[in-house]
């Protein structure tokens, strides 16, 4: 076990891994919104809330990852994401999920999007054939079609992709943290019992 770290930064990484966690459960579900589909009003303010604890849960896991230091761990977990329309659209890329933090917090524009029709006329136009991609995607996900996020941001170009595998790959990756922090005598299992 190395040295304990000290109290105020124990405390600084409890409160990041909680707030961490609490935005993570709220794109949960968002990304399996395919209950309110149909209630507008609703859903509207739901992605717009999506929008803002998307932006705070990267906040949250960055500072978890710079406090715990395991930015090669960040690095090595990976998301899987999209190019619209200017590459092959089947062909699936991934992004390590501190780039993926990075993008979202120095994004120009952010849309979280529920729907197959509104990205297509949104971003790719009403006559873009994306069909392939999005059959790919659907065998991927039980026949649905996730929620998507488009992220353009200064430092890379415009991209997409599934809220609920960025969920994922945080919840692999809060792992490796939770075992970081007991290395260093801070227990989180009682902050996130969900993952033990």
């Amino acid at each position: 076990m190395s040295k304990a770290w000290p109290k105020l930064r124990a405390s600084l990484i409890r409160q990041a891994a909680n707030q961490s966690l609490d935005h993570s459960a709220r794109l949960s579900s968002v990304a399996d919104c395919s209950n309110s589909r149909g209630v507008h009003a609703s859903q509207t303010r739901a992605l717009t809330m999506a929008a803002t604890d998307l932006i705070s849960f990267s906040v949250h896991l960055r500072r978890l990852i710079e406090l715990t230091e395991v930015w090669n761990s960040a690095k090595a977990v990976t998301v899987p994401f999209w190019l619209p329309p200017s590459t092959d659209a089947q062909q699936t890329e991934s992004i390590p999920l501190w780039d993926l933090l990075n993008a979202i917090l120095h994004s120009r524009h952010m849309d979280i999007m529920t729907h197959e029709a509104e990205f297509r006329v949104t971003y790719l136009g009403e006559d873009f054939d994306w069909e392939a991609a999005f059959e790919s995607i659907r065998t991927k996900n039980s026949g649905e079609i996730p929620t998507f996020v488009l992220v353009q941001s200064d430092r890379q170009k415009a991209f997409v992709f599934g809220l609920l595998e960025l969920i994922r790959s945080y919840e692999k990756f809060i792992q490796q943290v939770v075992e970081r922090c007991a290395e260093n005598g801070l227990d989180l299992c009682d902050d996130i019992p969900e993952f033990f």
